[in-house]
């Protein structure tokens, strides 16, 4: 993960944000690479990218709570805020109370996803309307492991399948995202998966728990039980994402396997920690979790 976005306020269909960031941005390559946000617009820190808060135990969910602490006064953070040195910020961590125990994604045109519950029960909850076939160069990808879960906001999941320290993953998408000027590649690439709910007719995901709020975090744990993504390959047994790393160089083009690396894929698992208090899962609070449509202000998300 390659930083934290605080949503402050909206500007008509746009979020304002500012954005927490790992030391390796403060470089000439990080510089280079992130997509984000302006200089400005970044806190940066001395934290290593894919620790603490930048993908380790600590990391929050989209929808977090941010508080400001000013003058030794802690507030919700107030609409349209605008930081000034010495305002410290708390991001509240937490979790809800009905996680599940793995969200599956059929990977074929109409493909069911299906939510697994911790019971052994499982329920339809949505559908691909595009597959992923192919890998892609995503900046954060470097600070997490294969399989790891890489990012999420408001309207993007990105799953890493490079080794820690090299890039490539892919990403999945709600439909009205996919469908937006910004994201105009994801109709002709193959690196993204689009989804939507089983009614064509109803509306997009962005902003929507599980898969855009609440429930993900994008943090690897080594030591402890953590988010992590596994495949099936022509309908076989469930197996670890095998290790595709591509080079940084955004200039340069992808090789030629990459936007068919995953064409033998036919799902693919998202797995969840074990909300139980007596599994070795890092402990953070819980709460009930609310769906919403939009990133509201004064909550975070991790990309």
């Amino acid at each position: 993960m390659n930083s934290i976005h605080l949503c402050s306020g909206h500007d008509k269909q746009k979020a304002l944000i500012f954005s927490l960031c790992p030391k390796e941005l403060l470089t000439e390559d990080g510089q280079k690479l992130q997509s984000f946000a302006s200089k400005s617009s970044g806190i940066y820190t001395d934290i290593p990218g894919g620790t603490g808060p930048f993908g380790g135990a600590w990391t929050p969910a989209v929808g977090n709570p941010i508080s400001l602490e000013r003058n030794g006064e802690v507030t919700p953070l107030p609409a349209n805020y605008v930081p000034k040195k010495r305002d410290v910020f708390i991001v509240r961590v937490m979790v809800p109370l009905d996680t599940p125990k793995a969200i599956v994604f059929e990977n074929r045109f109409s493909g069911i996803i299906t939510e697994e519950g911790w019971d052994g029960t499982t329920q339809a909850i949505g559908q691909v309307l595009r597959p992923v076939i192919g890998i892609g160069r995503f900046y954060g990808s470097q600070y997490a492991e294969v399989g790891a879960l890489r990012a999420n906001h408001s309207g993007v999941i990105c799953i890493s399948v490079s080794p820690r320290g090299q890039l490539g993953g892919f990403q999945i998408l709600p439909k009205a995202h996919a469908m937006s000027a910004e994201m105009i590649g994801a109709r002709s690439l193959t690196q993204w998966m689009v989804i939507g709910p089983l009614d064509a007719r109803a509306p997009s995901w962005e902003g929507v728990a599980p898969f855009y709020r609440d429930y993900l975090r994008p943090c690897w744990t080594p030591g402890s039980e953590h988010y992590y993504v596994d495949i099936r390959v022509k309908d076989g047994p469930w197996q670890p994402i095998p290790p595709m790393g591509l080079v940084a160089d955004e200039m340069k083009p992808l090789p030629d396997w990459a936007p068919s690396a995953l064409s033998r894929v036919t799902h693919i698992r998202i797995n969840f920690p074990n909300p139980d208090p007596r599994s070795n899962a890092p402990r953070v609070p819980t709460v009930a979790a609310t769906p919403s449509q939009a990133q509201t202000p004064g909550a975070a998300s991790a990309q």
